[in-house]
């Protein structure tokens, strides 16, 4: 476990509160996401900023697991590495067999 620092002052109700859900920004990652996957399609000349996808997924991923980490130290005083990362596999594995399956097809369905 990582103890959190404590600070003189805060109202940590309020900084938990402004951490919990930035669903602006999951769709921006989304997007970020669909550009990148479709720059990697063979009819990509149509699609730019593919790469530019790359750095805002990264970016926005970084701050919302931040944000869920510090969120989590806020409320609790620690942060539970292990659960952190089972609960991280649970969100993504899903996905991640998803999308292998989906470029699969894709890939069947252009030959």
């Amino acid at each position: 476990m990582v103890e959190a620092p404590a600070r003189p002052g805060d109202n940590r109700a309020d900084v938990a509160h402004r951490l919990r859900s930035f669903p602006a920004l999951d769709g921006v990652r989304g997007l970020a996401v669909a550009a990148v996957v479709l720059f990697h399609y063979p009819t990509h000349q149509w699609v730019k900023g593919g790469l530019f996808g790359v750095d805002v997924f990264f970016v926005l991923s970084g701050l919302l697991v931040t944000a869920g980490l510090l969120d989590e130290a806020l409320d609790t005083g620690t942060i539970r590495v292990r659960a952190f990362l089972a609960r991280r596999a649970r969100r993504l594995v899903p996905g991640d067999q998803e999308g292998v399956k989906a470029m699969g097809r894709l890939e069947t369905a252009r030959r």
